[in-house]
């Protein structure tokens, strides 16, 4: 099932309940220009996103790193970290939470629940606003 999440379209690839609890999967598709998410850090898990398609832009603890198609990127759970489409295209990624689990939120949001009044349950961290 795809669902709308923060001006994406994410499929939940894998869950934490298939993996024992190791890990979660997802795939985005990103719309051209997407400025992404505010910077955020989870507290709870590391991800790994790997670029498939298009050009993407990280941020991670204070560190640009372009990240055209094939690349990978490491985000270790504490550091604050945000991304967006620097493509002029469509860009698709794979993100990998470990341990598994914050894919779930995912699920919540897409069905209306606002990402803030998760953060708590998920160990995540959202700018003030």
């Amino acid at each position: 099932m795809v669902l709308a999440i923060l001006g994406q379209r994410l499929e939940v690839k894998l869950r934490a309940a298939e993996t024992g609890g190791a890990l979660g999967a997802t795939e985005a598709v990103i719309e051209p220009g997407w400025e992404g998410p505010p910077a955020h850090i989870h507290h709870r898990e590391d991800e790994a996103v790997y670029v498939l398609e298009g050009e993407l832009e990280f941020t991670v603890a204070g560190t640009l790193h372009p990240a055209p198609a094939g690349t990978l990127v490491h985000i270790p759970r504490g550091a604050r970290h945000a991304w967006r489409n620097v493509s002029d295209r469509q860009s698709r990624s794979l993100t990998i939470y470990t341990p598994g689990g914050f894919e779930a939120v995912f699920d919540r949001v897409d069905a209306g629940t606002p990402i803030a009044a998760l953060a708590a349950d998920y160990g995540l961290e959202l700018p003030a606003a």
